[in-house]
């Protein structure tokens, strides 16, 4: 069984310039998946897909396979297919599995992409993904939308709440939510039926405090909080996701506050805007409210 990891990586980034090389804990972004991708054991090779030099160079140097991509697979709505169908005619030989690993997911670990590519195989699903939990306060039967100022459910067939009265939130079903981690596609699923989701998909479970996605200065941040927090010896665990989902992160940024914020202002120089955000969602998680 070939398993072909893919890193897609271009040097576009928006909210982040430059964000796939950013430092995160003293290394670029981008080198934290591909060292997970080497501990891995179920992957048989590992390529980045990029279109910018540098981050190739970057890649070569923590010892992953560079593929440069042409300009039109790197643009901001360039989707992820073609990416990857790029890359499996690229390296030219056969994958029985491709399993996508975004750089900006870097507190997943290889155990994480093992368990997802193990889950893949034993089931027969067509597509692995890894799952977080989605607290009850972000729960979709609870989210509204909005016109001008009146809401209006978000779910249409949600039944409507009488006047007055609030929902409760502990009869809420549970619900997950992808995080982006780790996506274990069966080349048939690509290459044939030309989908990275396919008809059986199957989720593998990743703590809340370990699903960040990089995406802004403040998530860059939270990040180097939670290595710092969990090098201290107090590693975020499924009891802290569960009692706080999608907060986990920033409870246990807050914890390691005192500890971490000279290594981020050194290593990731944000900007006083990303601080004074952090600290006042840090002042209002501690006092009881978000």
């Amino acid at each position: 069984m070939n398993v072909l990891g893919i890193i897609p990586a271009r040097g576009g980034s928006k909210a982040v310039p430059r964000k796939n090389i950013r430092l995160l804990n003293g290394r670029p972004l981008i080198a934290h998946t591909i060292e997970q991708a080497a501990s891995a054991q179920m992957l048989t090779s590992v390529v980045v897909s990029t279109d910018d030099d540098e981050i190739a160079q970057v890649a070569r140097e923590y010892g992953a396979e560079a593929i440069m991509r042409p300009a039109y697979l790197a643009l901001d709505d360039t989707p992820m297919l073609p990416v990857l169908l790029h890359a499996l005619e690229y390296v030219g030989r056969p994958y029985d599995v491709v399993v996508i690993l975004q750089p900006t997911s870097p507190l997943r670990t290889a155990d994480d992409i093992d368990r997802s590519v193990h889950l893949l195989l034993f089931t027969g699903a067509d597509t692995v993904v890894t799952i977080s939990r989605v607290s009850k306060a972000s729960h979709p039967l609870l989210a509204q939308r909005i016109d001008g100022n009146r809401l209006h459910p978000f779910l249409a067939d949600r039944a409507p709440h009488r006047a007055g009265e609030a929902p409760h939130r502990q009869g809420l079903p549970p619900v997950v939510r992808v995080n982006g981690a780790v996506y274990a596609i069966r080349r048939e699923t690509l290459v044939v039926e030309n989908r990275i989701i396919g008809n059986d998909v199957r989720g593998v479970w990743m703590e809340s405090s370990r699903s960040i996605d990089i995406d802004t200065e403040e998530d860059l941040f939270i990040a180097e909080a939670l290595i710092q927090h969990s090098r201290s010896g107090a590693s975020p665990g499924r009891g802290d996701a569960g009692r706080y989902g999608d907060q986990a992160a920033v409870l246990l940024a807050a914890d390691a506050w005192e500890k971490s914020v000279s290594a981020c202002r050194k290593g990731l120089n944000y900007d006083e805007w990303a601080e004074s955000t952090l600290l006042a969602r840090v002042r209002g998680l501690r006092g009881g409210s978000w």
